[in-house]
């Protein structure tokens, strides 16, 4: 369990730094669809053409529109809760039998 809250730890960590770093060399609200396209420029075409129709249009478009910090800020919550929740102590069951 330390192993994992520690890998957590860690990549939380790196998910911090991804985000401040995004977020100071970008244009204030670079949407991650430009950013993606810097980095790749069909990623947004093999994107549409991979996933369905549904997928695309409930979470995909949305998410691309949000700006290119976003989503290591996410990925960095989620590290980081799961580093707490792996780290907490279990308490025995307070089931009488």
């Amino acid at each position: 369990m330390i192993l994992a809250a520690r890998l957590f730890t860690v990549l939380a960590a790196v998910m911090g730094v991804v985000t401040v770093a995004v977020a100071a060399l970008l244009p204030v609200g670079y949407a991650l669809a430009d950013a993606l396209v810097l980095a790749q420029p069909d990623a947004v075409d093999w994107l549409r053409n991979h996933a369905t129709p549904f997928w695309w249009n409930s979470f995909e478009t949305p998410l691309l529109a949000r700006p290119a910090w976003m989503l290591p800020a996410m990925l960095c919550i989620v590290f980081g809760g799961a580093a707490t929740t792996v780290s907490l102590p279990k308490l025995p069951s307070r089931r009488q039998s």
